[in-house]
């Protein structure tokens, strides 16, 4: 089954006002001189806020981009590393293989209140939530782009989309054409192979990718991994109106498995593999005027299987998730101020585990929705967007998730916005319907780990957010400052409680009980700068004061999330080819993912310090870099009982194209 899938796939409150009161008086100083770039000025398009193209500027969110250049100059090897450049986000790892990258917010590895998409494509697990990184059939270097829509965007991608989305746009196939080869090697055993080849046949292009990976993991532990993949991309120009996209990956690999927190759990493998198949058909009519019809399926499994140490118990954690979502969608524009897009999509996720439901059975979730949105210009400086999403699923019933914003030109370069939104987040199938048991009945042994003793409801937030965006110095310097207040309520989580007579249970009578157990107020600012000093010198800064008020019932919540993080990218570009780069990220103390008893409450403070050297040059008809990347050169340490430490070391990337 897995070859003939491998073979089919073949700054602070000032910051707003400074820029905002800056910006009235050079608009009056420039009021004489006013021309058509002061009223388009260069503001970078977005697709994912509202599904139609939008200027930043006209966006109900706030959006950060981050660019292939950003990508490249920050040395990233995986893809959660480049999320430190967006402000609010927090990235952190339970292994080598398992990172958690959360935005506001970080209680424990399983990052199930955001949504994250590639091409539009959804790969949060229904099974446990969040988004496997490691197993992601792409490369970082297949990525053209990063949106990230910080705030709640149900309305727009539906449950799950809670705090935030993040939509990850890899290459057209039209870029890269040729042959390209390219490695990594350096400390903790990196060693990374890429070979990508694409072409053109009339209106058709392709590309079709080969990687490998694998390290050691963090020292100290047993955590290294193989990864194997491949995927491909085909885009299609079939005439003057129709479009065809079609992609698909598979990947597969060997995870090394230790657990710090039970030492009778011994080190072994875990195999995991994991594929998917996309197809999108788009028809434009005119300039915003398009209808598009895409189905994809994606599909991840692990075999997981060991023997306790303690006692003679076989530990079967095989899994198998699957999703398949058809959906159509239309924008429209009606007139010179309004257009909007309408849709719909039909969902079914599956999944199967004797481990966490006690049964071979496959369970389903089947997610009916229904959206819009329309976008509406009261005039030259005043925008409205509303939009909603309709969600009936078979688990929690029916909800819909609305967002309202206002966007005014305070100048012609300098936007407020002011905007409400509410959003749900609908429990995966293991916090429905658990069933956890590990027993050995020729001892007499039967321990219910986890079961089924409430009915969970939605979490649910309201967020209430006034942002300024704008351009200064010449358009040279971008800004986006947001304010934020986020109520939370109905968080899920697990809670150990006695288990009722009727569920024999002879270890201790207790088991975890899913239920909605805390809310949460979370407060704050964040502000992004992109500073272009010269036409060889740019600054990318990302900035987040965060306060989070809890009940803690169950979670600390009000400790997951450090009060302040900064992260600091500056890129230059030297003469004859070579360039460097310095990336720093910085951020206050907060809780560790895990922790005993009595270990310390805090992570302290931590600072990372990243730099990056490379040399880009011709020869014949191939073009070839050079790289050099030192990582954590001050050796900054977190001392936590999950030792997942990113130690000093270095890397060197060569990479080869041919034309």
């Amino acid at each position: 089954m897995r070859k003939h899938i491998f073979y089919m796939v073949l700054a602070y409150t000032a910051t707003g006002l400074l820029f905002s009161g800056y910006g009235a008086q050079q608009c009056l100083a420039e009021e004489s001189t006013l021309t058509e770039q002061h009223y388009f000025p260069d503001i970078p398009i977005v697709l994912s806020a509202t599904r139609m193209p939008q200027s930043v500027e006209d966006a109900p969110v706030a959006v950060t981009i981050i660019t292939r250049d950003m990508i490249e100059a920050s040395g990233a090897t995986e893809i959660p590393d480049v999320f430190r450049l967006v402000p609010g986000f927090l990235v952190d790892y339970d292994n080598a293989h398992v990172p958690a990258v959360s935005y506001h917010m970080l209680p424990d590895r399983y990052v199930r209140q955001q949504q994250v998409l590639i091409d539009g494509r959804s790969v949060y697990d229904p099974l446990i939530g969040g988004v496997h990184w490691m197993e992601l059939p792409i490369t970082i270097d297949d990525i053209e782009r990063i949106e990230v829509i910080r705030g709640a965007n149900a309305a727009t991608y539906g449950s799950n989309s809670f705090m935030g989305v993040i939509n990850i746009i890899t290459r057209s196939a039209i870029l890269d054409k040729g042959t390209t080869v390219k490695t990594n090697v350096g400390s903790e055993h990196l060693r990374e192979g890429f070979l990508r080849y694409g072409d053109s046949n009339g209106a058709l292009d392709y590309r079709i990718n080969l990687a490998y990976r694998s390290d050691d993991g963090f020292r100290g532990r047993h955590d290294g991994k193989i990864i194997r993949l491949i995927n491909s991309r085909v885009d299609y120009q079939v005439n003057d109106r129709d479009n065809l996209m079609m992609q698909a990956g598979y990947s597969e690999g060997p995870r090394q498995m230790d657990d710090v927190i039970d030492t009778s759990i011994p080190n072994y493998d875990m195999n995991t593999f994991s594929q998917f198949q996309q197809i999108k058909w788009q028809r434009i009519y005119a300039p915003e005027d398009e209808y598009s019809l895409q189905f994809y399926h994606n599909q991840l499994g692990t075999i997981d299987t060991y023997v306790r140490t303690d006692y003679p118990v076989y530990w079967d954690g095989n899994t198998n998730t699957e999703r398949y979502d058809l959906e159509f969608q239309k924008i429209k524009r009606i007139s010179p101020k309004l257009r909007y897009v309408v849709g719909a999509s039909l969902r079914r996720d599956q999944v199967s585990s004797q481990l966490y439901f006690n049964t071979p059975d496959t369970l389903s979730n089947d997610i009916r929705r229904l959206f819009a949105h329309g976008e509406y210009h009261y005039n030259r400086d005043m925008l409205f967007n509303l939009g909603a999403m309709l969600e009936d699923n078979d688990i929690t019933g029916s909800n819909i998730s609305p967002r309202a914003s206002i966007n005014y030109k305070l100048t012609p370069k300098d936007t407020v916005r002011v905007s409400i939104s509410k959003a749900d987040r609908t429990p995966v199938l293991l916090e429905q319907y658990p069933d956890m048991v590990v027993s050995v009945p020729s001892l007499g042994f039967y321990d219910q780990v986890i079961y089924n003793g409430s009915t969970v409801q939605n979490e649910k937030i309201t967020e209430y957010e006034i942002g300024f965006i704008g351009q200064k110095l010449r358009d040279h310097l971008k800004y986006d400052v947001k304010f934020f207040y986020q109520d939370i309520d109905g968080l899920i989580n697990a809670l150990n409680s006695p288990v009722p007579a009727s569920i024999p249970d002879t270890v201790d009578g207790k088991a975890y009980v899913f239920n909605n157990y805390d809310s949460a107020d979370i407060r704050g600012l964040e502000t992004g700068i992109d500073w272009d000093i010269s036409r060889a010198t740019k600054i990318h800064v990302a900035f987040s004061s965060i306060h989070i008020s809890s009940t803690d019932n169950r979670e600390d919540y009000s400790k997951s999330a450090p009060a302040t993080m900064l992260s600091l990218l500056a890129m230059h570009n030297f003469s004859h080819g070579y360039s460097g780069s310095v990336f720093i990220y910085s951020r206050g103390k907060m809780k560790p993912l895990v922790r005993h008893a009595n270990d310390p409450e805090y992570m302290d403070p931590y600072t990372r310090v990243d730099v990056r050297l490379a040399k880009s040059f011709k020869s014949g008809n191939t073009s070839q870099k050079i790289a050099v990347v030192a990582r954590n050169i001050f050796n900054a340490h977190q001392d936590t009982l999950l030792l997942n430490n990113v130690a000093r070391g270095a890397y060197i990337s060569y990479q080869i194209g041919f034309n």
